[in-house]
């Protein structure tokens, strides 16, 4: 058993991904291995959630003294409540009272902000565990996000394995443990469970499990924004083998073309839900740019647009489309590189969810939560070729908890 795959508990996460590992790339680790090494991961998990959470319970602390300044922490009262807060008071809202079958209106009579914009998948397993245990949707929000974040822990380490590399996988898995968004893990947002759904389905397409792919995407699809870069990366990635000459079975091909459908279908169908249940047409893309205008100035949805919007309206007209068109070059020319040179899969999920977001998401301090969906980039050799670098690395997501609590948690949402 190799220090990478089994350092001890006991050990700091520095020095447990910094190790090295005495078995030959490529050879794949036993189940007893694989055992070990989960119950490490796990572990060091644990302790990411205790400094992650220890550093949110001093901001709920000073934001109780009035010592911090706060848009509005409004999940309830205590730790819990302050857990619950931001997003987590629409999930929790939707898990005890539904959504509202008539939108509201803000004084201008337009959409305001209000919980259809927030996926069913999370609230009603809230909903669910609230009926069996009797534990508040607020608690239950937060254990949900906790196992989930394990969950995805795990599953980040197994993806990458794919690549043959323990040292990268194990390193991943630690980063997103440990990274400097990683508290979104241990609050009531379902970013959690939307990340392990995802890294399961990816893991899924790697070995040829499209029927599961499938299956996880459609739930994903209703969890929260962003399953429509599944579909789209399937059909890429299939695109690829054919123009590289590949010739698949035609079942899989059938394959394929059913689970781009399915996945597609779901992705999209949310927006048609709120609209039947409101009877307001657009009143999905209503809801969601409600929170656009305190940015913007405005709302109102139209596809690829956000990003240069958001540029045009802080850096000007002209300059800020011009800043966008420049940092989707350079995104696009790296991208098609990484492809060329190594893992194409993770380079295509990539592109995929970029394109997803530069479609519908207006960049604000959320993007880098919504960037956490990019997880298998953790798993770069580079980041985890020598000790020193994984150290530095580390040493940099630990340091960073605490400025991304205080400024993406108690400040503003994340």
């Amino acid at each position: 058993m190799t220090a990478l795959t089994s350092p001890s508990v006991r050990a700091s996460p520095a020095t447990a991904v910094a190790a090295r590992p005495a078995r030959a790339v490529g050879a794949p680790p036993s189940r007893r291995d694989l055992r070990r090494t989960t119950l490490v991961l796990l572990a060091l998990y644990v302790a990411a959630r205790v400094w992650s959470t220890t550093l949110l319970a001093i901001g709920h602390r000073l934001v109780e003294r009035g010592a911090l300044p706060t848009t509005g922490v409004d999940g309830g009262p205590g730790l819990v409540g302050f857990l619950t807060s931001w997003d987590g008071q629409y999930y929790a809202q939707i898990a005890a009272e539904g959504y509202p079958r008539e939108l509201p209106r803000d004084g201008d009579g337009e959409v305001a902000k209000n919980a259809w914009a927030f996926m069913p998948v999370f609230p009603l397993l809230l909903r669910g565990l609230a009926a069996v245990t009797g534990l508040g949707v607020d608690v239950l929000g937060v254990a949900v996000a906790l196992v989930a974040g394990a969950g995805a822990t795990v599953a980040l380490h197994r993806l990458v394995l794919e690549r043959g590399d323990e040292r990268a996988a194990f390193g991943a898995a630690v980063l997103l443990a440990w990274g400097p968004m990683s508290f979104l893990l241990g609050v009531a947002y379902a970013e959690s469970l939307f990340l392990l759904l995802l890294l399961l389905a990816l893991r899924a397409l790697l070995r040829g499990r499209l029927g599961l792919v499938a299956l996880l995407g459609v739930v994903a699809a209703f969890t929260r924004p962003g399953a429509l870069a599944l579909p789209a990366a399937v059909a890429l990635l299939h695109l690829l083998r054919l123009r590289r000459g590949e010739r698949p079975p035609a079942r899989e091909h059938r394959a394929v073309v059913a689970t781009v459908l399915v996945v597609g279908v779901a992705g999209a169908a949310w927006p048609l839900v709120v609209t039947a249940v409101t009877g307001v047409p657009e009143a999905y893309f209503a809801t969601e740019t409600a929170w656009w205008k305190e940015y913007t100035g405005e709302a109102g949805f139209v596809p690829f647009t956000p990003w240069f919007r958001m540029a045009g309206a802080f850096l000007g007209p002209v300059p800020g489309p011009l800043v966008v068109a420049a940092l989707l070059a350079v995104l696009a020319v790296a991208l098609v590189r990484r492809a060329r040179e190594q893992d194409r899969e993770t380079s295509v999920w990539t592109a995929a969810y970029l394109a997803y977001l530069v479609a519908v998401f207006l960049p604000q301090q959320s993007t880098l939560r919504l960037l956490l969906p990019l997880a298998p980039l953790l798993g770069e050799p580079w980041l985890h070729r020598t000790r020193r670098r994984c150290r530095l690395v580390l040493a940099g997501c630990v340091l960073l908890q605490p400025a991304l609590v205080l400024g993406l948690w108690v400040v503003v949402p994340p």
